[in-house]
């Protein structure tokens, strides 16, 4: 089974509990957030949340990923929940 490289997951999504589940199968590295108001939504997931600018937080999900073997998620302007692929492939997920 290909991991993701990372995940892109809109702010605000409301399906945590289907999030734990996704989740559960592929633990993530930590979360990416490019607004601050995203934080307490980022850390319902992991306790590990990092800020970044919304134009490098996907090449730093990608660089995390690739070092740590673990995807992050980068919560922001998204559609739902999107796997990212080492490829560039994004595949929407039903979560």
């Amino acid at each position: 089974m290909e991991v993701p490289v990372h995940y892109s997951l809109s702010r605000g999504f409301k399906a945590i509990d289907k999030l734990e589940r996704v989740f559960a199968i592929t633990p993530i590295l930590c979360c990416i957030v490019t607004d601050p108001h995203d934080t307490p939504f980022a850390l319902k997931l992991n306790p590990a949340v990092i800020q970044s600018s919304a134009d490098n937080a996907d090449l730093l999900a990608d660089m995390l990923g690739d070092r740590y073997g673990l995807p992050a998620v980068v919560i922001g302007e998204a559609d739902g929940l999107e796997a990212v692929y080492a490829d560039g492939r994004r595949e929407k997920l039903d979560a």
